[in-house]
């Protein structure tokens, strides 16, 4: 819907040299939900998207609404209306990053420099070397609470059971499930208790930043595609700019679904990697390990 026009003591008053002129259109403002599901075009019912960054949530749009209440999970909706169920966790890479640097300090001290970017995607790709259920090791990576999981406050754990394979692929596994066991774990919620499925998700973060990796880690963790695309990285002033772009533009009677899908995404840039059978049932092993753990982690 439009929200008006800039006027012209408005242009003035955000640019006192005349540069910015008036009449400029307005739309409504949305929130990061709203504007990372226009940014991934994940707006249609059976489709969702997943940020990953510093912390981590899903979107995933409803085919209808949810039966129960559930405290765990937030219902938004797309800027269109529909029904959106989010699992939102505070945790996703800040222990992976706290992990390299501890790993290029260790370079360091036995007089090697390394590059901290080289150093991130040599790790990233050596855990897909790793056993699929990490060989035996298990990380927390709360360094903060945990509302899914019913966890106060964080304590960053790695744990393993005796005989566990001790190396650097099967450690780096570890770090990138736990980024993303606490969402696996909300979304698993979802599906066994409201049959929510999505058919494809669309990932965007700094967890897929390591081409094909962060990827085939949670594709495997959740047994769905995930797809990323080279323009999801420009999150929420991306998709508000969308937003902004459908309302200018649209023809009369095109749904913001229908221009997403036909005059913005149709042609964008995506890799989409579907779950290995291997994979899927490694992550299941680890994370079994990783809810048995949670007792240890809460206390």
């Amino acid at each position: 819907a439009c929200a008006g026009c800039l006027t012209q003591e408005g242009a003035k008053l955000l640019d006192v040299t005349g540069t910015l002129q008036p009449g400029i259109p307005m739309c409504p403002p949305e929130g990061d939900a709203g504007t990372g599901m226009v940014a991934t075009g994940a707006v249609h019912p059976r489709t969702g998207s997943i940020s990953a960054g510093t912390s981590a949530f899903s979107l995933q749009v409803l085919e209808r609404p949810l039966k129960g209440y559930y405290p765990q999970i937030d219902v938004c909706c797309t800027p269109a209306g529909k029904t959106v169920a989010m699992a939102h966790c505070n945790n996703c890479t800040s222990d992976i990053d706290a992990w390299v640097a501890l790993l290029a300090d260790a370079a360091k001290v036995l007089g090697a420099e390394v590059d901290k970017n080289e150093l991130y995607g040599r790790l990233f790709r050596a855990a897909l070397e790793g056993d699929p259920d990490c060989g035996g090791i298990v990380a927390f990576n709360y360094l903060a609470g945990e509302h899914l999981t019913k966890t106060e406050t964080g304590r960053p754990m790695v744990i393993r059971v005796p005989g566990a394979k001790m190396n650097t692929a099967n450690f780096m596994r570890a770090q990138l499930n736990a980024a993303i066991s606490t969402l696996a774990y909300g979304m698993q919620m979802l599906k066994d208790k409201e049959q929510v499925e999505s058919d494809m998700l669309l990932g965007h973060g700094g967890f897929f930043k390591t081409p094909g990796v962060g990827q085939q880690i949670l594709a495997d963790a959740l047994n769905v595609p995930i797809t990323t695309m080279e323009t999801a990285g420009e999150g929420g002033p991306w998709g508000m700019a969308l937003l902004a772009a459908y309302m200018v533009r649209k023809e009369e009677g095109e749904t913001m679904e229908d221009y997403l899908k036909n005059k913005v995404f149709a042609d964008a840039k995506s890799v989409s990697l579907d779950p290995d059978p291997v994979g899927v049932e490694g992550f299941q092993v680890y994370h079994a390990r990783y809810k048995a753990g949670l007792a240890a982690e809460q206390a």
